[in-house]
């Protein structure tokens, strides 16, 4: 049996092309400026309901904001209270009621680690737990069996 494969229209010279053309035509619409941080932000990460998004910058915030027009500011904590220089990615478990932060931690002098921290969202902002990171960026090397532990918490 003959398999028949579609191939898109291609308004273009060559394959490079129209890769370009897609990447840099993205159609954009500014609805809004979000001025809440003070420094670079470094991510932004939107819950599994599409409700919230939360962003991590370089001030040391993470902010968690409301996703409806115009988008404002639910929750927000300094993570330089903890000791951290910034934050740096978030995740929200599968439920969106608990929000993973990591980030660079102070640690003793000259020294920094990593760090992650878990919020739970459900009646507020309210720090439940945090872990040190240590080699900086071993979160990478096991990050699919936190992801997994992760979804599965329920405070």
């Amino acid at each position: 049996a003959g398999v028949t494969f579609f191939l898109p229209f291609l308004d273009a010279d060559d394959w490079l092309s129209e890769y370009k053309r897609l990447v840099d035509n993205v159609p954009l619409v500014l609805t809004e400026v979000l001025t809440h941080h003070t420094h670079q932000v470094l991510h932004v990460t939107f819950s599994n309901n599409g409700q919230f998004f939360s962003t991590c910058s370089k001030d040391g915030f993470v902010l968690v904001w409301t996703s409806e027009f115009p988008a404002k500011v639910k929750h927000s904590y300094d993570m330089k209270q903890l000791r951290w220089k910034y934050s740096q990615f978030s995740q929200w478990n599968r439920s969106d009621t608990l929000l993973l932060v990591s980030g660079v931690h102070f640690g003793s002098l000259n020294s920094t680690s990593g760090e992650i921290a878990v919020f739970s969202v459900v009646g507020g902002f309210s720090l439940r737990c945090r872990v040190q990171s240590k080699p900086y960026g071993k979160i990478f090397i096991t990050e699919f069996m936190i992801k997994a532990i992760f979804d599965n918490l329920n405070f």
